[in-house]
């Protein structure tokens, strides 16, 4: 039984040039000792990857992680964290080019991004957190049905207000 190769990968190729920290802010609220219980953060998380077309080859991916943390509500830490890359991806057309470059490059990014954050947070006298892993190629397919249903829904109000 041979399986059919998936369709948003077909003709994809990355090869990946460098990866680096970019960009790091982070805000300690009061001071370690306040934390001597156990330690069980509530961590919101925020993912937003960007891409920059460095020229005709080279492509910048730059995920930028967002963490505000909480213990008995109380917030306790915020960090900023940019993890980036430098790849060249060639794909057969724009979707392809953006699954990959959204989803396959952030996928690849996260891991990176989240041992640099627990090193922050190690340096800063805090315990590390563990990251669950988000699948990027999921989420960037996710936005693109939102973004064609809301294009779908003005399309219709505008029929409607022709009419």
């Amino acid at each position: 039984m041979s399986k059919e190769p998936n369709s948003d990968t077909k003709s994809v190729n990355i090869q990946i040039h460098r990866i680096y920290s970019k960009n790091q802010r982070v805000v300690i609220q009061g001071v370690p000792e306040d934390w001597n219980g156990a330690w069980n953060p509530k961590i919101d998380l925020r993912a937003n990857p960007r891409v920059q077309e460095m020229d005709k080859e080279r492509t910048e991916i730059v995920l930028a992680l967002q963490i505000n943390a909480q213990q008995e509500n109380k917030p306790v830490f915020e960090i900023y964290f940019e993890q980036a890359g430098i790849f060249t991806i060639t794909a057969e057309n724009a979707q392809q080019r953006g699954m990959v470059s959204y989803g396959a490059c952030s996928n690849f990014l996260f891991p990176y991004a989240g041992v640099m954050i627990n090193q922050i947070l190690t340096q800063s006298s805090l315990q590390p957190v563990y990251l669950a892993p988000l699948d990027f190629i999921q989420l960037y397919r996710q936005h693109q049905q939102q973004q064609q249903h809301q294009a779908e829904q003005e399309k219709a109000q505008s029929a409607v207000a022709i009419q």
